[in-house]
């Protein structure tokens, strides 16, 4: 029997570069199985930034417009002063990675291919002219 010929150079499925968007099967409850597909969404709650800065050093910033700070006191450690008054020690992070994302900027979804399909139609038809126009010559 022979065997199969595969190409030296595939891609193992776990380090594929689609692995973004991939369709998969789901049942919930005893329903039919409905075919869905991953998206990658922009994360509802950092909105891509990836990042956010701590409430403390945001109060700092405030503070320090506020009575016009100058670069000078940012290096002789007021910073680390106004921080370890306000019980913080050593010095945090002034930005933190979003919890949703984890830092990614970017949350996994699902649409259902039913969904998908209504959405692409309702395009289509909203990107056709209407009237006389629209029937060719």
């Amino acid at each position: 029997m022979a065997q199969a010929a595969y190409p030296s150079t595939a891609v193992p499925k776990e380090e594929s570069r689609f692995d973004h968007t991939a369709w998969r099967r789901a049942s919930v409850g005893g329903a039919p199985r409905m075919l869905k597909l991953l998206t990658r969404q922009t994360c509802p709650s950092c909105r891509g930034a990836r990042l956010f800065q701590r409430p403390a050093w945001a109060q700092f910033w405030r503070e320090w417009r506020a009575r016009n700070g100058t670069l000078t006191e940012l290096e002789d450690g007021s910073v680390e002063q106004w921080f370890s008054n306000q019980g913080y020690d050593p010095l945090p992070p002034e930005e933190v990675p979003c919890e949703i994302c984890e830092g990614t900027g970017e949350v996994d979804g699902t649409i259902r291919i039913e969904d998908l399909a209504r959405l692409l139609r309702e395009s289509d038809d909203r990107s056709q002219p209407e009237g006389p126009e629209a029937t060719p010559p």
